[in-house]
């Protein structure tokens, strides 16, 4: 299958380019399974997400979504899946919601991944959904501490106390995901204890 691009898209009428910029439908906008850390059906998540949806509903402008083509049709979402999800919400409770408003993410898998850290849209990653990002460019990208510390903006210690936290017991990343411990609690005793942390 050939790579589909953006200005395929376009030319095949997929995108409309207005003076505005582009727009395409929310059902050819895709969420890849597994590429957002966030957890959807956290509290702060949820509560967020209703704020969004009532300030789009009231007619509330957000940014552009960051997309990249798909091969297989439409783009995938890089940032802005709390708003594509909340459009969604929107177009179930009867508002027209016909294009979306998108821009072309410029950027590699490494970057993109990133992307999902750097974002300053409204709800930053919790530390646990943080841990996941820079354990997947640590793991799957084999990036060291100081790659993934500029891709994400954050020092080196930070990030290896997020890499620390990533090999943490469920447990633990619940205790800390609910607030109930710090980061840098549950990190001394995972390099204190190990598996023994909790």
């Amino acid at each position: 299958m050939a790579a589909n691009s953006f200005k395929q898209m376009i030319k095949a009428g997929e995108i409309k380019r207005t003076d505005s910029g582009m727009f395409i439908s929310l059902n050819d906008i895709h969420v890849k399974d597994g590429f957002n850390k966030r957890d959807d059906a956290d509290e702060r998540t949820l509560k967020a997400d209703d704020d969004l949806f009532q300030y789009l509903m009231n007619s509330g402008t957000v940014p552009p979504l960051e997309v990249v083509a798909r091969d297989e049709g439409g783009v995938w979402v890089v940032e802005g899946h709390r708003r594509r999800r909340c459009y969604e919400r929107c177009r179930e409770a009867g508002k027209p919601v016909e294009r979306i408003h998108i821009v072309p993410f410029v950027g590699n898998d490494v970057q993109r991944l990133a992307r999902i850290m750097t974002s300053n849209n409204q709800l930053p990653l919790s530390s646990v959904e943080q841990a996941a990002v820079v354990q997947e460019l640590a793991t799957t990208f084999n990036l060291t501490t100081s790659e993934i510390s500029k891709l994400v903006h954050k020092s080196i210690p930070t990030v290896e106390n997020l890499l620390t936290l990533s090999t943490a017991s469920h447990s633990v990343q619940q205790k800390v995901k609910s607030g109930a411990v710090s980061v840098d609690v549950a990190v001394d005793r995972v390099k204190e204890h190990g598996e023994n942390a909790e």
